[in-house]
């Protein structure tokens, strides 16, 4: 069984340097006021404005082979979120230079009964960026774990959208019936979280590692988002450093290696046995490790005009399987 946590980006602000690789001391807790957004202030509501934050869905313990990530609750408030798919290191500014593909949530027009092929949502703001193959959360929960309510997924054959009106078809009918103010959610797919590496390659004229036989280990907690050199000062010993995290002490091939992470875990394991052939001073072996993480941007947009906003807050959700 996997274990989910959300956190935050390195750099928290609203700049373009906004983003950036995770931060796992910034853990976003579930239930606790702008925990990923801060409050809407009263000029904000009045001129308007666009604010962006970015999150990673870690995979703590275990790994899934599929992941949705979706906004199950709208906007208490008269403000709109939408979601979007990042990488790694992005940042804001990288973000906008692109186009990116917004996922948002909305309700069902009408009532619908089981077996319906078609039905019409009703978004905030304008509608997301709908198309044919995209998967819908159809739910009437309050809450994702709510033992009662009819919930199912659905795929898009296609859609046509005027304003916040979409008259969406179906691939197939509908399991559940569902009334008018069911929440139709956009389901962002994030696909297999796991750790991971890449990109091995061994700089030396007779040194030689089986990395195919003895892979380096990654982990759950621990490995992170990272281009590592492995750089050989004697026959035997190397240093370890980090393009981003810097120099994590020093190994031998003689025994595995396994640099501690400071923020808890271990960033991988390259064992003795796989080291092979001679490795003289100046040798270098280079490879990167990914976290067992997925990048995620919201946007919440407050319009013109918007009246002050007591208390705003949304809910998000991830499946898994």
């Amino acid at each position: 069984m996997a274990t989910i946590k959300l956190y935050k980006s390195e750099t928290v602000d609203d700049t373009e340097l906004n983003g950036g690789y995770e931060d796992t001391s910034k853990e976003i807790v579930s239930g606790i006021m702008y925990n990923l957004f801060p409050v809407v202030m009263p000029t904000e509501a009045e001129n308007g404005i666009t604010r962006y934050r970015k999150l990673f869905v870690h995979v703590t313990a275990g790994t899934t082979a599929v992941t949705h990530f979706v906004i199950h609750q709208r906007s208490t408030g008269q403000d709109y979120f939408r979601s979007c798919a990042g990488t790694a290191g992005q940042t804001q500014g990288g973000l906008l230079s692109g186009s990116p593909k917004w996922y948002g949530t909305g309700v069902l027009a009408s009532n619908v009964s089981a077996g319906a092929t078609s039905i019409t949502v009703t978004f905030d703001g304008s509608c997301p960026d709908l198309e044919s193959g995209d998967k819908l959360l159809i739910t009437e929960k309050p809450l994702p774990t709510s033992p009662t309510e009819n919930e199912e997924f659905a795929e898009i054959s296609s859609v046509s959208t005027s304003g916040v009106t979409a008259n969406i078809t179906l691939t197939s009918g509908l399991s559940n019936g569902y009334n008018q103010g069911a929440r139709v959610c956009h389901v962002l797919e994030l696909d297999a979280i796991e750790p991971g590496w890449s990109n091995w390659q061994e700089n030396s004229s007779s040194g030689t590692y089986d990395e195919l036989g003895h892979p380096p280990i990654v982990y759950s907690w621990g490995t992170i988002d990272e281009d590592w050199t492995l750089t050989f000062y004697s026959s035997t010993g190397f240093t370890c450093t980090g393009s981003r995290v810097g120099t994590v002490g020093t190994g031998s091939i003689s025994s595995d290696y396994s640099p501690a992470n400071p923020a808890g875990g271990t960033y991988f394991t390259i064992e003795a046995s796989g080291w092979g052939g001679t490795w003289s001073s100046g040798d270098t072996v280079t490879f990167s490790t990914s976290a067992s993480s997925k990048a995620v941007w919201m946007k919440e947009v407050v319009p013109a005009g918007c009246p002050a906003m007591a208390v705003n807050s949304t809910m998000v959700a991830v499946y898994f399987a």
